[in-house]
């Protein structure tokens, strides 16, 4: 998982149709998945800690109850704080989902896990734009990348691409 958290969410279809306002209120679970690149810099904070700062980003893939898929980019701008001892690793990021219809929906993330094993943890909705201004709910998220090595990379500075999958299996949304 190591940068698992630093999605990297790109763009396609239609997320505007399972996040957009419907008449009435509206409150719905539903699964989603995204392919993500994260891109950042590892730092020595510590005597056996490092910490990744950087961006995940791709495309978030979003199935609705009904079987219909939609996607939309998101970018997660994060925080990974890795023991380089024990693997032992704490994450924190914020993330943005631009939908096809150009609104965005706001969300934030924490999570604890052991490098190269994942992070696990909670994903919360804080608001959006336009017709989403409101919208709010959350779940779990699973993040899984692919940073090997990392442990071993105490004393300097790292430049690091990573690639990884986020999990979201049950993202509860609501529009007032």
């Amino acid at each position: 998982m190591s940068l698992s958290i630093l999605s990297r969410l790109t763009a396609c279809s239609a997320l505007a149709l399972t996040f957009s306002a419907p008449a009435a209120a509206q409150e719905e679970t539903l699964e989603a998945v995204s392919s993500w690149e994260a891109r950042g810099q590892i730092y020595p904070t510590g005597p056996e800690e490092a910490t990744f700062v950087g961006a995940l980003s791709g495309i978030l893939y979003v199935s609705g109850a009904d079987g219909s898929m939609d996607a939309g980019l998101i970018t997660c701008p994060a925080t990974l704080v890795i023991n380089t001892v024990d693997g032992s690793q704490t994450g924190h990021g914020k993330c943005v989902i631009v939908t096809p219809d150009s609104e965005r929906v706001f969300g934030e993330f924490t999570c604890t896990g052991v490098l190269g094993e994942g992070c696990n943890g909670d994903f919360t909705l804080t608001g959006g734009t336009g017709e989403k201004t409101n919208i709010s709910g959350g779940g779990p998220i699973y993040l899984r990348g692919a940073l090997s090595g990392l442990a071993s990379t105490t004393g300097n500075m790292i430049e690091q691409t990573t690639i990884g999958l986020a999990v979201w299996p049950k993202l509860t949304y609501k529009l007032p």
